[in-house]
């Protein structure tokens, strides 16, 4: 289990860095985007808990279903094809990425009236580079070790 901590956190703490760099970045965009659903036409984060909530769960996500999976393979291999394994971990890094953040802003554009088909597409290509990238980093420092 401690095997995995570090590289965990270091996923935690480069998604989370990521996130809000992309975040304050394109606070002019998602400020227009998100225009009729802001509170006195500013965006705010209404619930701090919930947002660490996500990024932990997201993480947690790309360590059982990106990770963990590309490196049980290379250790079975014992090919020692470490670029290989990471390789893998961040196609299906980003292809989990794209699938949550996805599903995310297709439900928005289906349920709330206003969100945009722009907003759809630049935040499904953020997710799945920010969780390729995560899960980059979480492989790397995995393989690190073997």
């Amino acid at each position: 289990m401690h095997a995995w901590l570090i590289p965990a956190l270091a996923a935690l703490g480069a998604y989370s860095a990521a996130e809000a760099t992309w975040l304050f970045s394109m606070r002019p965009f998602y400020s227009r985007q998100f225009a009729g659903f802001a509170r006195d036409g500013r965006l705010a984060l209404r619930s701090p808990a919930a947002a660490a909530l996500t990024y932990v769960i997201l993480v947690l996500a790309v360590a059982l279903l990106v990770a963990e999976p590309a490196y049980s393979e290379a250790a079975i291999a014992r090919r020692g094809d470490r670029f290989a394994t990471v390789r893998r971990a961040t196609t299906r890094g980003a292809m989990l990425g794209g699938a949550i953040y996805g599903v995310y802003n297709l439900t928005n554009k289906a349920t709330l009236p206003g969100y945009t088909w722009t907003m759809v597409v630049a935040d499904t290509v953020w997710g799945a580079a920010s969780i390729g990238a995560v899960s980059c980093v979480f492989a790397w420092l995995l393989v690190r070790r073997m």
